[in-house]
């Protein structure tokens, strides 16, 4: 093997993340509700909100990185190339879905010829703010990964939209 250089990073933990409640044992027998069953949902909808804002901070953090913090003679070791990044040419231009979807192709041509990061084969998700999200859907270009069986039923379930073969996503937890 071959030895690969990295540099140290060091994580500091600042926020504990602790969900308590208690009920009491009357109102648990003398309600209709399952209480437990709803504050349970409540408390894991919050955390999931939290973790998905921690992880867009992150993932938005290192989306603004162009260059990778472990070169090395000019360098960097495969698969830390840093990020890739496509400005819309004039402002205005992420109200108008083509050039949206322009944009996107872009993105994903310069991330296959300058990293060798294939985004529809190595399972890449494309997460953007909702006014994007609504926007693309105007292109005419976006796939509805909507099904429909032999007998003409329409399966029920989250319609998944794809930019280029990749699952687009909407989160309102996505930093602006």
């Amino acid at each position: 093997g071959t030895q690969v250089d990295f540099s140290k990073a060091s994580v500091t933990v600042d926020t504990m993340l602790l969900a308590r409640h208690s009920i009491w044992q009357l109102d648990e027998i003398f309600t209709d509700i399952d209480t437990r069953k709803e504050i349970a949902i409540e408390q894991g909808q919050e955390i999931a909100e939290f973790v998905d804002g921690t992880i867009s901070i992150a993932a938005a953090k290192a989306a603004a990185q162009t260059q990778s913090t472990f070169t090395r003679n000019g360098r960097a070791p495969e698969g830390h190339f840093g990020a890739t990044q496509v400005v819309l040419a004039a402002a205005g231009d992420e109200n108008d879905p083509a050039k949206l979807y322009a944009a996107i192709g872009k993105l994903f041509s310069e991330m296959e010829e300058t990293k060798k990061v294939k985004p529809q084969r190595d399972g890449m998700v494309l997460i953007v703010r909702p006014t994007v999200f609504y926007t693309l859907q105007q292109a005419e270009q976006i796939v509805n990964g909507e099904y429909l069986t032999s007998d003409g039923n329409r399966l029920t379930g989250v319609p998944m939209f794809k930019a280029w073969g990749v699952p687009v996503i909407s989160s309102e937890n996505l930093p602006n």
